[in-house]
């Protein structure tokens, strides 16, 4: 399962577990959860065809946001994310990451400089996936 694994490679890296702990969500936060966290979204998976069949291998299209109480805060953990994913590889829940690559970025929220900020914000960062599932 696509999203388990990228769930697993988030946290799994040193840098984004220590600014994230295990808030991780798949979709949304719970309202009010602690901050700065990170949820993601799988929003399209294909797979690739050849002429002579399916060929065993995907594409996915995947959403991160990073979340926390400040924009700076938001663009760190954006950063640290933009900065690790494209090495997510190898295989993790019956899932072999074969590339990850960033397509863009934008700021969901106006993104105010510290102290001017009301609300949290979020960092949205697309990305496409290339994975194959194995047994």
């Amino acid at each position: 399962m696509i999203e388990k694994a990228i769930r697993a490679e988030l946290v799994g890296v040193t840098a984004i577990a220590a600014a994230i702990g295990s808030r991780c969500y798949l979709q949304q936060r719970q309202q009010g959860s602690a901050l700065p966290a990170i949820t993601f979204e799988v929003t399209r998976v294909e797979p690739f065809r050849t002429l002579s069949g399916d060929s065993g291998l995907y594409s996915a299209d995947v959403t991160i946001s990073s979340v926390a109480e400040t924009y700076l805060g938001a663009r760190a953990v954006a950063d640290l994310v933009r900065n690790n994913a494209e090495a997510f590889s190898g295989t993790v829940h019956g899932v072999n990451l074969l590339a990850v690559r960033f397509v863009n970025e934008a700021p969901l929220e106006a993104g105010l400089y510290e102290g001017e900020e009301n609300e949290p914000t979020a960092i949205e960062q697309n990305y496409t996936v290339h994975f194959e599932e194995v047994a």
